[in-house]
């Protein structure tokens, strides 16, 4: 009989022993052990929320958010604190989303599969009350009714599978000459690897990290450390590059034009940054929101200060190649808003041209 149990750490098995078997007739015997074992509980999924931007091609989503907007932004031509101005449009933005697409929240361990809509629920919700009357009561006019409800709800999910596929297949194609974003996420999803996510860190020193806090304080200094770079001046430089510069920039107002030109060459499907407004609403915001992004980028040029948000980012960690516990193995994406961006490219496109 065998009632021991070979450890290599001492402390590990506290107690070990042998019974009986539930079989009577078996000769093998159980083996049971107290051990004594210490780990660090998984995160749980953060779930992240982000603009529905999807919704704006449904018919008359667009015109609907433009009104919104329109009536929700308010411009004030005597205002002259820019991080007032923004930080009080952002929020008339972002009661607007709310209003027309709303918002999506990402993460977790459960995926909604993609023809489950609010149609398709209805019909199983159906068949299901049936069913449970069926059940209870076993009349054949309950069975009928049944039977009745299954086979709808058969056809209402061949016809749902059927146009899911179908937009699926036109948001493939669209995205195929786009940022091919979907196309990724489709192939990734289908892979059979599913590798867990690693939340722990090696300091400085080589010493694991696990708590929460301890892996956030790492990061927090790797970042720090890597963007945070001093700034010298060099005494011989030649500044009549940038006078030129300067020049080249000009005084004249920002015009509507411009602001046209710059939300066109910005790319949809692209994540937003800390103010959670994606491209998608400034392009498809009508011509008020144009005159707002004009309005306000004029009071930031003007008064040559810009809102502090708009220097703001989220910087997301994406593995390249190595370890998963050392900081230097990652390099770092950052997400800045978009009105910024549109503000930049302005002075890009006046300095290219």
């Amino acid at each position: 009989m065998i009632n021991l149990v070979v450890a290599s750490r001492k402390g590990l098995i506290h107690d070990v022993k042998a019974i009986s078997s539930l079989s009577l007739d078996s000769d093998h015997r159980v083996v049971v052990a107290l051990i004594n074992l210490r780990f660090t509980l998984a995160r749980s999924p953060v779930k992240r929320r982000r603009v529905a931007v999807e919704k704006l091609k449904e018919p008359g989503v667009k015109e609907r958010m433009a009104e919104n907007l329109c009536a929700k932004i308010e411009i004030n031509e005597e205002e002259e604190d820019v991080e007032r101005a923004w930080e009080s449009s952002k929020k008339a933005i972002l009661e607007s989303i709310e209003a027309t697409v709303g918002f999506k929240y990402i993460g977790g361990k459960k995926k909604r599969t993609p023809f489950w809509n609010e149609e398709m629920r209805k019909a199983v919700k159906d068949k299901n009350d049936v069913f449970r009357k069926w059940v209870k009561e076993r009349a054949e006019n309950n069975r009928r009714n049944y039977v009745i409800c299954r086979n709808a709800a058969k056809r209402t999910k061949r016809k749902v599978v059927g146009e899911t596929w179908e937009r699926i297949s036109r948001d493939l194609e669209e995205d195929f000459h786009g940022t091919k974003k979907l196309l990724y996420l489709m192939t990734k999803g289908y892979r059979k690897v599913n590798k867990e996510k690693s939340y722990s860190l090696k300091d400085d020193q080589g010493n694991l990290l696990t708590e929460p806090e301890d892996v956030d304080r790492q990061w927090n200094g790797y970042f720090e450390s890597l963007l945070n770079t001093s700034d010298e001046v060099v005494s011989d430089m030649n500044t009549s590059d940038d006078d030129d510069k300067e020049n080249q920039v000009g005084d004249e107002d920002i015009t509507e034009e411009e602001v046209m030109i710059a939300l066109k060459h910005m790319r949809d499907n692209k994540a937003a940054g800390t103010d959670e407004i994606p491209a998608e609403i400034y392009k498809y915001g009508g011509q008020h929101t144009i005159y707002y992004l004009t309005w306000i980028c004029n009071m930031a040029w003007k008064t040559k200060m810009i809102p502090m948000g708009w220097g703001s980012a989220v910087i997301y960690p994406v593995h390249k190649k190595g370890g998963h516990t050392n900081c230097k193995n990652y390099r770092t994406v950052s997400l800045l808003p978009h009105a910024g961006k549109i503000y930049e490219r302005i002075f890009e496109r006046r300095l290219r041209t």
